[in-house]
């Protein structure tokens, strides 16, 4: 009986080292595993953060993008806007150079009337003068 015993006793104390074994190798793997899910945390924290900065740049872009495009189309009609009045002011200009053009032919026949008033007023007085020394 001893000896059966000293088996039990011997397969007990192997059985404890197996559960024990086991136990070791447990803790180790939910280790590891908890290691790897942290790891995996962490990549898909960081994939989640370089998104949101990819996107936001994007954003930003598409933003700048935009303003650029509203920027020029205001700039566009401005030009455009002050092509028009460039040219109602040279229109404007010629009108002025026309109108300056027509009052001096109107000032030089206003002086040449002036001239010929004048002459046949002299023409008149010497008439009269004539007609009153006879």
């Amino acid at each position: 009986m001893a000896n059966s015993e000293t088996e039990i006793q011997g397969f007990d104390a192997r059985l404890n080292a197996l559960i024990e074994e086991v136990r070791r190798k447990a803790d180790a793997l939910v280790d590891e595993a908890s290691r790897a899910a942290d790891e995996q945390a962490k990549t898909a924290v960081a994939q989640a953060v370089a998104d949101v900065k990819r996107r936001s740049l994007q954003l930003a872009t598409l933003t700048i993008g935009v303003l650029l495009l509203a920027a020029t189309t205001v700039g566009y009609m401005a030009m455009k806007d002050f092509m028009a009045l460039q040219t109602q002011v040279i229109s404007a200009q010629k009108d002025i150079s026309d109108t300056k053009a027509r009052l001096a032919e109107a000032v030089r026949q206003a002086d040449e009337d002036q001239r010929r008033i004048a002459e046949i007023r002299a023409s008149l007085e010497r008439r009269t003068t004539a007609a009153n020394g006879r």
